[in-house]
């Protein structure tokens, strides 16, 4: 409509009388960028002109009225009309303020209370405007305006407004509530005329009609619509009002009513609609009715929302008391708010069930549970529906009481709501806005209620057609109740669109399948809970069956009992069947239906066998019973689903032999039987069929052995133990066979096809004969056995052999350098060598002549087939053997008859006279030259009690002593019987671990009879008498521990004192009245072997019970002093001697001829230790007159100045400082001092031995020399041991297989494939993000040069010593040889600190105080690491020290660098290997030999200050005491204490023997033996885990409590205890493996929390569960005790598959690897310490390695499965990234770009800023499905919206008409269209788009890059650039997840590429010619220019 500019204008001149004093009214209109109403005085409002002239027209008449009044009321009417003037300023002042109020805004006169008004006139305004005023919309106004006295003055009103344009729909609407005809209300637009003359003409039109009273004309308009709306507005008013003037008076009412509806967005209009003058204004935010919530939006001031639901539910207009769909009845003016709760729940649950995610492929289901939820909320009053709805509201309204008991002013809602500018913008009206925020408020919360609500499809059961009326009602009953249906109510962490994942628990196989009855997952979980309790409640260990009755009446008497007691008794039956099928799939990981059906006719049945045996009157299958069945069979239960996981097969053939009617439930005892059969029937015909044979076995093992324990057992009836007895001889036979797969037929070469053949036949012979004869206890079961052993034997010596391999018949011993003759006889080469020589020229064993021309020679083929032969008898040798002690002699059975004899005839071989030992082997003819005793079979026999072995062992004992040994070897003989015994007594943790009463009493019966002497002598029973000593050294042993623990003050519980000292009381007696001392000499040995000299010489100060007498006569003439010095060899002793007698007689030619011998260097360290030891330790006597002054000293300073032998000045500076005593200088802490404590003694005697030999000039030792010599010179050196950066190596290693970067701290990370990063993770070093997105690295993470430099640091970089922390060798050497040389490094820096000790004090870093002090710390620490490393006590250690630190003067070896060994990483890395190689290792390995060697000199030293105590203790002492000597066992060295073993020092035993890779399952366990002990923790804490996830829901916001304080809100009772006890496990554990945790490989430290010591004060962010930060602690403990297990099934399992995993939550103590080293593998190790006694040696010693680890692996780690931890799904996914959902979308559904007519019309349409929000917010909804369950690309969205998802009340027409040609394929591009409008609007009106765009996205771009980026502008498609660029700033840079984002220095171009890669896209025309110097830092810059190039 065109309408000239000089009409405006003369309309204004016309009225710009009336518009004078009336544009103040604007300034009561407030949008949201002004905070309160404007300020009204001196104000003037046409309506309030004319009404002052109406009071003064009054006045006139009173006045004419008054003339002939008298002159006394003259002065009083003068003084009325003066107060009468007060009054009218103050009413016109009055009516002006309510004129203007008209005009505002309701969010603006909410907020004039944080105005500077007084609360009083707010309040007075607010009451106004909402109460007496009609604002709630424009029929509201309509009605009071017609019909009220101002139509007569006013009848031009314009309307302001943020709603949406009427239609013509709402027109009729209006007509019927004012009683009016439609064709009196004439709604017009301006934008539909294109002329004045068509407007004017309308309008005429319509106001000429005849017959019409009243007319309302209503024109409208959006000044968004048009640039010169203002212009517009003015000349359509000015027409109006020029056809109402023309109209006659009187002829009709008409009223024209202008409506303009204004942007919420100040910016572009500059109208106001406040004309003035004859126009009336007001302001009506929303136009229409709201059937939704009150008129007085006022009301719900001070109200917070949880009183509005329960209002709603209480008050009479609450729609859940009134009919569907009838409006709700406004609330009378000032009465109580009034909120449609259905509506507003209807209008939620898009949204809500938007926000769950199910698991698995359930595509539909999320729509379905829309249209559940809408179906449920359209029911009629009175039905269950209804009763849903109104519990659900009620359910929600009391989580959001509780949430509000948290918040602040949660009345203050609808205030806080009008002070928020965006939500005003987004949401257009204040109605619309209260309504987004309850929707805002409500969804969360009722999705986590959904998703309870829902869980297994829990929903499908409320009302099913398929389930009686009872059902329902149990539904709404749990439903109600918040004591059983917790619904979680915990304060969301602030992240809108959290997902909720949907929690499934029922599957069949891969299946997911839903619930069968009501909330039955929360039944059982209701019912574990009560059974719990139960545990704990008094009178509960009357009995397990007792227990269980008083469950089930506890859970009968419960409240959900009762609601399950209302069932009908058919419901009942029916429940309990559709219950017992969810609690199997609940409990079990069911594969089949079958599986199902079988389960639940076992379950059942169990039910009524335990009903019977308790004689329940009344059986029935409730919950608590099943649970009881379950619980008490679950051995039985747990087995059959193992066993059916293993071998499906068996189900049918177990479905058929189980009756449902039988008496007893058999179903896994046929599991067993079945799956033991069909291994039986295994068919065995090649190797590959063994292999089968033994997976089959290894799976089944832990299965079947289960079913032959004693508690299974008595689970089982008396048919059900015979069966399994049955089984359990057919599975003996089966391990036999695969006993011999493993030992025999796995060990041949597959090279050697005859071999291999012979081992499989006689595999299958072995098992067709142990299926008649499996039991290997019978004798004649055996003899088979051994029979085909014979067989294969036999065969396989005739393989190469036409005869057989026989002894050569020369020589009668076994063949060597076989040679043969053409007879094919075969003998020894030098045999037949020899024969030939004396001329005998024929064959010696069938004299067959030998021809002349015949050469003999040793034949290669019968040399190799001899050795195959002696492999393959060893293997049925350890086969045999294995036989014998697994099945033979196993420990709880009994041999049978003839057995034992029969294995002790294989012992001995008897020729007549002759004797001859052999090995326990089936084959005859392996004896032994020379007789050796081994303990192989009297150890098996000791797992018997004596009585049943006694005679066996009697008779071969006595066998022995008569035919075999001479009588000098009795004594080695007893010894090796004894230490048998001692093994098998040794309980578990005996040495140093807390001892039980029972224990320490038994011991005591058994010590007073010993002093009674009633045990038998040798002579009377010598077996018994041999049990008896061996128990009198284990309970001497015991005692020494007891002393020791005296003597320390260690003692335990007081309530064991008595225990101990009568313990200690009884050894005391049998030391004084068994007339032997031997006791007490093993008594010290034993103390001294476990705790060393110190604790001996702190018992000798205190009881002198345990010391013989006469010992205590010498030793207290003769000072004990030990001389560990002697270790070096006798040249010493000589040299100390020497020096003696030069202090003596201050002559020192000794000394000199003593030194001359032998190398200078050796020389001057011996003499320097002779100082030491003579000279240096003089001055710790108490007595300062025995120190050695100057004169006595001042021979040997002049001989050690003057002496040629001394190598160097440093050697004479400290050999010249240990004569003074000033070793370090005067005062040092190397000084001697009187009361020097011990173990300073012994530290300082190693660093004056060491500094000797570093001094000595070895070139392998310069490095160190240098150190303590010139230390300046190694400042800047790689010192030995300390920590290196592998980052070089590892980039010389991959450098062709990736590129290095650094972090931005500086640490080197790796990165694969193309060397460009993909994804982000965390240093391993510091935590810092590294990695990238797609190509593009974080910030801050940069790619390294072409070669990676090494950040290996100089100097001494460990930091302060930490007592008793583990030493972590990082280097290619034992744990021990790494303690040494540190060691060794930290003795040379102390001895240089002597020197220099700034240059030391250099060295370190960071930088130390006390230089000194420091280094002692760590010396100290190096000695403990390796006593630990060596399993030694510090006295062994010491020696062990001296021994290898001597080695090195022995050493030729020297490192080619010289003084720079240390200059690199490199040369440090050799240098250290070398002195590994040529020294440490060599001297470690042969450290037993030497030790021995060691102790015997030390303790022999016959010198004046020798000690008799060591020759007591290492030596003979019957040189020195009066001991007995009449017997074989009155010897020192029967008396000899034997070894302590430890888990560490069996360790390095195994290291020693290179056990890495002969027994590498052993090695890895005694590596993760510290984990392992706390492995029993792992199911409390998935437990845990469980419990926070329930207790503390995902995006729970945890807040700023500590621990303590989370755990005290909890509500008391048994769960409460429950998690404070898993909390506190939890913390225990983690303090323990929290440096385990960050070290381990392939375990991520979560940000350096490895320092975190959890404690109830730490934050209670640690029990949080999310992938990041503290609350990842939990799940990063579960999945390192996981992965502890998983390493170790995996490395014993090789057969061991992930397909075969249990889920942690499921796991069982059963499953885990549990094995304590010292209770269980400790004893392990005792019963495999075999023992050989040679005749005429010692006892040895040695460790069977391989039977340790087959035995470890068949008893706790086969048939281990492997633990999926799954920790990830209880993890906060954190606020998804909405760019996932459009990918879920993409996959889902091909999508198309939106075509540019489409775009086009969307934003034309949508030309409202709020419009455009309830679009992108319902597009959003939308997709949110759509990503889960895809679509038709084709099909409408609108239609989808609608229809499937149920919107179409929340969609306005405007949103409908923008969607309208929008299709699913589209949906995607929708989103990008509406979002990016979205942000131009706010642009057009001048408001930052991004205003929360983080600041490093939003720089300028300099006017280069506009120009740039114009020209690409120009060549590419506009629209596709600018929606991708828009999303890449909306959901790429402002991540929760910060490694998610697109980085601000990546630059334009490439972000794109990958970005549109990524999705699928096709790349932007010219996008390769954009500069790349344009970087996503400038994105936001970037956007606006193309928007505005756009234009």
């Amino acid at each position: 409509m065109e309408m000239r500019e000089e009409d405006v204008q003369m309309e204004d001149v016309e009225e710009r009388g009336q518009l004078e004093g009336s544009e103040s009214e604007a300034q009561l209109m407030v949008t949201e960028d002004q905070g309160q109403v404007g300020d009204t005085e001196g104000n003037d409002h046409p309506g309030e002109t004319q009404a002052d002239h109406m009071e003064e027209g009054e006045e006139e008449v009173q006045k004419e009225n008054a003339e002939g009044e008298g002159q006394l009321k003259e002065g009083n009417r003068r003084d009325g009309e003066d107060s009468q003037d007060g009054q009218e300023e103050e009413e016109v002042l009055g009516l002006a303020k309510s004129l203007l109020l008209h005009c505002a805004t309701p969010d603006a006169v909410l907020r004039l209370k944080h105005s500077d008004l007084g609360v009083q006139e707010s309040k007075e305004l607010r009451i106004e405007y909402f109460h007496q005023q009609h604002h709630s919309s424009l029929r509201d106004y309509l009605e009071h305006h017609l019909s009220g006295t101002e139509t007569q003055y006013c009848r031009f009103i314009e309307v302001t407004t943020f709603s949406s344009l009427l239609t013509q729909s709402d027109i009729r609407a209006l007509a019927q509530s004012l009683g009016m005809e439609t064709s009196k209300l004439l709604l017009l637009s301006l934008h539909q005329f294109d002329t004045e003359f068509s407007f004017c003409t309308k309008i005429r039109s319509f106001l000429r009609l005849e017959d019409c009273a009243l007319q309302v004309l209503l024109v409208q308009t959006d000044t968004e619509e048009s640039l010169h709306s203002e212009e517009l507005i003015a000349s359509a008013k000015y027409c109006a009002m020029n056809e109402m003037s023309s109209l006659e008076p009187g002829l009709s009412q008409s009223y024209v009513f202008f409506i303009t509806k204004l942007p919420r967005i100040t910016g572009g209009t500059q109208y106001a609609g406040f004309q003035g003058g004859a126009w009336l204004s007001a302001h009506i935010d929303d136009l229409r009715d709201s059937v939704e919530m009150s008129s007085d939006l006022s009301a719900f001031c001070d109200v917070s929302i949880s009183q509005l639901f329960t209002r709603a539910m209480e008050g009479p207009h609450s729609e859940a008391n009134s009919a569907p769909g009838e409006q709700m009845v406004e609330c009378k003016r000032g009465g109580c708010p009034e909120l449609d709760c259905i509506s507003l729940l209807r209008s939620c649950i898009q949204s809500a069930v938007g926000l769950l995610r199910d698991s698995g492929d359930k595509t539909t289901r999320s729509t379905e549970r829309v249209q559940t939820l809408l179906r449920f909320m359209g029911e009629e009053e009175g039905t269950p529906e209804a009763e849903f709805v109104h519990l659900l509201m009620g359910r929600l309204c009391a989580v959001l009481a509780h949430r509000e008991e948290h918040a602040v002013s949660p009345g203050e809602w609808v205030c806080n709501e009008a002070k928020k500018l965006q939500a005003l913008q987004e949401g257009g009206t204040l109605r619309h806005t209260l309504w987004r925020c309850l929707q805002a408020v409500v969804t969360p919360v009722l999705a986590r209620m959904v998703e309870v609500l829902d869980r297994d499809g829990n929903l499908n059961l409320f009302h099913s057609p398929q389930l009686g009326m009872g059902f329902t009602q149990l539904w709404l009953d749990i439903f109600r109740d918040p004591q059983i249906l917790e619904l979680p109510y915990h304060q969301p962490s602030g992240q809108a669109d959290l997902e909720i994942p949907v929690q499934n628990s029922l599957f069949v196989g891969q299946k997911e399948v839903p619930s069968a009855a009501p909330f039955s997952w929360l039944i059982r979980l209701h019912s574990q809970s009560l059974w719990e309790e139960s545990q704990f409640v008094p009178g509960a260990e009357e009995g397990e069956k007792r227990r269980l009755l008083q469950f089930v009446g506890r859970f009968s008497c419960s409240r959900l009992g009762g609601y399950i007691r209302k069932l009908g008794r058919e419901e009942l039956k029916e429940f309990g069947q559709r219950y017992l099928r969810d609690f199997l799939l609940l409990t079990w990981k069911i594969s089949s239906g079958d599986e199902l059906e079988l389960f639940t006719a076992v379950v059942h049945s169990f039910v009524l066998e335990l009903q019977q045996d308790l004689s329940v009157e009344s059986p029935d299958l409730s919950p608590a019973w099943i649970l009881a069945a379950v619980t008490y069979y679950r051995p039985r239960l747990t087995n059959l689903s193992r066993i059916l996981h293993l071998h499906p097969e068996l189900l049918r053939m177990v479905l058929t032999g189980t009756e449902p009617t039988a008496h007893e439930v058999n179903a896994d005892v046929l599991a067993v039987g079945g799956g033991v059969e069909v291994i039986e029937n295994s068919a065995i015909e090649s190797i590959l069929d063994c292999r089968r044979f033994l997976q089959k076995v290894e799976l089944l093992h832990p299965c079947v052995e289960q079913t032959f324990g004693q508690e299974y057992r008595a689970l089982c009836s008396m048919g059900c133990q015979r069966q399994l007895d049955t089984s359990r001889s057919c599975w003996r036979g089966v391990l036999v066979v695969a006993a011999f797969i493993e030992q025999v037929v796995l060990s041949v070469a597959e090279t050697d096809p005859p071999l291999v053949e012979l081992a499989v036949k006689h595999c299958a012979l072995l098992n067709r004969f142990v299926r008649t004869s499996p039991d290997m206890r019978r004798k004649e079961a055996l003899e088979g056995v051994m029979r085909v052993l014979h067989s294969c034997n036999e065969e396989s010596s005739h393989l190469h052999f036409r005869f057989g391999i026989k002894n050569c018949s020369v020589c009668l011993n076994p063949l060597r350098q076989p040679t043969s003759l053409p007879c094919e006889h075969v003998f020894c080469l030098p045999c037949l060598s020899e024969c030939l020589s004396q001329g005998r020229a024929y064959c010696p064993e069938c004299k067959t002549n030998i021809p002349p021309n015949h050469q003999p020679a040793v034949s290669p083929q019968l040399e190799e087939g001899l050795r195959q032969h002696g492999e393959i008898r060893q293997q049925c040798n350890s086969f045999f053997l294995e036989v014998v002690s697994r099945f033979c002699l196993s420990e709880g059975e009994t041999p049978g008859e003839g057995v034992v004899e029969l294995l002790f005839s294989l012992l001995i071989s008897a020729q007549g006279d002759v004797f001859r030992t052999r090995e326990l082997t089936p084959f005859l003819e392996c004896v032994d030259r020379n007789p050796v005793i081994r303990s192989v079979l009297p150890k098996l026999l000791l797992h018997y009690s004596l009585d049943q072995v006694k005679t066996h062992m009697q008779r071969y004992l006595q066998n022995l002593e008569e035919n075999i040994l001479d009588r000098e070897d009795r004594t080695e003989l007893y010894l090796l019987f004894v230490n048998c015994f001692q093994d098998a007594l040794s309980g578990p943790g005996e040495e140093g671990s807390e001892l039980g009463q029972d224990r320490l009493q038994d011991g005591a019966r058994f010590l007073s009879r010993v002093a009674r002497r009633q045990t038998p002598t040798c002579q009377e029973d010598p077996v018994e008498f041999l049990q008896s000593v061996a128990r009198l050294r284990v309970c001497l042993g015991t005692a020494a521990s007891l002393l020791h623990q005296a003597l320390s003050g260690t003692e335990c519980a007081s309530s064991s004192r008595g225990v101990r000292e009568e313990y200690l009381e009884q050894v005391k007696a049998v030391l004084e009245y068994s007339g032997n001392d031997w006791h007490r000499i093993y008594l010290l040995r034993a103390l001294t072997r476990q705790f060393g000299m110190d604790c001996l010489l702190a018992l000798l100060k205190k009881q002198h019970w345990a010391f013989p007498p006469k010992l205590i006569q010498i030793q207290s003439k003769v000072p004990t002093q030990v001389d560990r010095f002697l270790c070096v060899g006798s040249r010493y002793k000589d040299l100390r001697n020497a020096v003696f007698m030069a202090l003596l007689n201050k002559q020192t030619e000794p000394v000199a001829k003593g030194i001359q011998d032998g190398s200078p260097s050796t020389a001057c360290v011996l003499l320097t230790l002779a100082l030491f030891r003579q000279v240096t330790c003089l001055f710790a006597q108490q007595d300062p007159g025995q120190h050695p002054g100057p004169q006595e000293t001042q021979p040997l300073q002049e001989f050690i100045r003057g002496s040629p032998r001394f190598c160097s000045k440093e050697q004479r500076d400290f050999c010249s400082a240990l004569v003074a005593n000033q070793l370090g200088g005067a005062g040092s802490s190397c000084c001697m001092v009187p009361e020097l404590p011990t173990q300073r003694h012994t530290l300082l005697e190693i660093i004056v031995h060491a500094g000797a030999v570093f001094l000595s000039g070895s070139r392998l030792l310069s490095p160190l020399q240098q150190i303590a010599t010139r230390p300046e010179t190694m400042t800047n050196m790689f010192l030995p041991t300390m920590p290196e950066d592998k980052t070089s190596e590892a980039h010389q290693w991959v450098k062709e297989k990736g590129t290095w970067y650094y972090c931005a701290n500086g640490h080197a990370c790796f990165v694969g494939e193309c060397g460009r990063p993909m994804i982000t993770s965390r240093c391993a070093d510091c935590g810092a993000l590294v990695g990238g997105i797609l190509h593009n690295p974080v910030t801050g993470f940069t790619k390294a040069s072409s070669t990676l430099a090494d950040r290996t640091r100089t100097g001494h970089i460990l930091g302060a010593a930490q007592r008793g922390a583990i030493v972590a060798c990082d280097r290619q050497m034992s744990p021990a040889a790494f303690s040494l040389l540190r060691l060794c490094t930290h003795i040379a820096m102390l001895l240089g600190a002597f020197r220099s000790k700034r240059e030391i004090s250099a060295m370190i870093s960071p930088a130390v105080g006390n230089v000194e002090q420091f280094l002692w710390r760590h010396i100290e620490n190096d000695m403990e690491a390796l006593s630990r490393s060596l399993g030694r006590n510090m006295d062994d250690t010491a020696v062990c020290v001296h021994l290898v630190i001597h080695a090195f003067l022995n050493s030729t070896a020297g490192s080619q660098r010289g003084e720079g060994a240390l200059s690199s990483k490199r040369a440090r890395q050799d240098w250290e290997k070398l002195v590994c190689d040529t020294v440490i290792t060599p001297a470690l390995q042969a450290l037993e030999r030497s030790l021995r060697r060691a102790q015997k000199v030390i303790s022999t030293d016959d010198r004046l200050s020798g000690s008799p105590l060591m020759k007591v203790l290492y030596g003979d002492p019957t040189s020195i005491l009066d001991l007995p000597t009449q017997e074989a066992t009155d010897h020192s060295s029967f008396w000899s204490c034997p070894e302590r073993v430890t888990i560490e020092r069996f360790t390095q035993i195994l290291e020693q023997d290179k056990g890495q890779e002969d027994s590498p399952v052993l090695w890895l366990f005694l590596k993760k033996e510290r984990v392992l002990r706390l492995l029993k923790h792992l199911p409390d804490l998935a437990a845990l885990q469980t419990d926070l996830l329930r207790t503390f829901p995902v995006g729970t916001d945890m807040g700023s409590q500590t621990i303590g304080q989370l755990l005290q809100k909890l509500p008391a009772g048994y769960q409460k205890e429950v998690l404070r006890r898993r909390v506190k496990v939890f913390m225990e554990l983690w303090n323990l493996l929290r440096t385990e945790v960050a070290s381990s490989h392939g375990t991520e430290d979560p940000q350096g929390l490895s320092e975190a010591v959890l404690t109830v004060e730490s934050s209670s962010a640690f029990l949080s569960l999310q992938r990041r930060g503290p609350g990842s602690c939990l799940s990063t403990l579960i999945e390192f005790l996981t992965e502890t297990h998983n390493s170790l099934v995996r490395k014993a399992n090789n057969q061991a598959k992930e397909d075969d995993s249990v889920p942690l939550e499921g796991v069982t103590e059963s499953q885990l690897t549990l094995c304590d080293p010292e209770r269980d593998l400790l004893p392990l190790i005792l019963a495999h310490c075999q023992y050989t006694l040679e005749k005429g040696k010692e006892t040895v010693s040695h460790y069977d390695m391989p039977a340790i680890e087959s035995h470890l692996k068949r008893r706790y780690l086969q048939g281990k499965p492997v633990i999926s931890a799954g920790t990830s799904k209880y993890l906060n996914r954190q606020q998804q990234d909405f760019s996932l959902i459009l990918a879920e979308v993409r996959s889902k559904i091909e999508q198309e770009a939106l075509k540019g007519s489409d775009s086009a019309a969307v934003s034309t349409v949508l030309r409202s800023y709020s419009d455009v929000c309830d679009a992108v917010r319902i597009v959003e909804t939308g997709l949110r499905f759509l990503g889960k369950t895809g679509g038709e690309p084709k099909g409408e969205l609108l239609t989808y919206l609608r229809d499937t998802l149920r919107m179409g009340k929340q969609i306005s027409s405007a949103v409908g008409k923008a969607l309208n040609e929008c299709r699913l394929e589209h949906s995607t591009s929708v989103w990008q269209l509406l979002t990016s409008w979205k942000s131009e609007l706010m642009l057009r009106k001048g408001k930052d788009p991004f205003e929360r765009l983080p600041v490093p996205y939003r720089e300028g771009l300099s006017e280069v890059e506009k120009k740039e980026l114009r020209g690409f502008l120009a060549v590419t498609d506009i629209n596709a650039f600018r929606w991708e660029l828009h999303e890449i700033l909306l959901l790429k840079t402002n991540n929760f997840i910060s490694e998610d984002n697109y980085h601000a220095h990546w630059d334009l171009k490439s972000t794109l590429e990958i970005h549109l890669e990524e999705k699928g896209s096709l790349t932007l025309p010219g996008l390769e010619g954009l500069s790349d110097a344009i970087t996503l830092k400038k994105g936001a810059e970037s956007w606006r220019l193309a928007v505005e190039f756009r234009r």
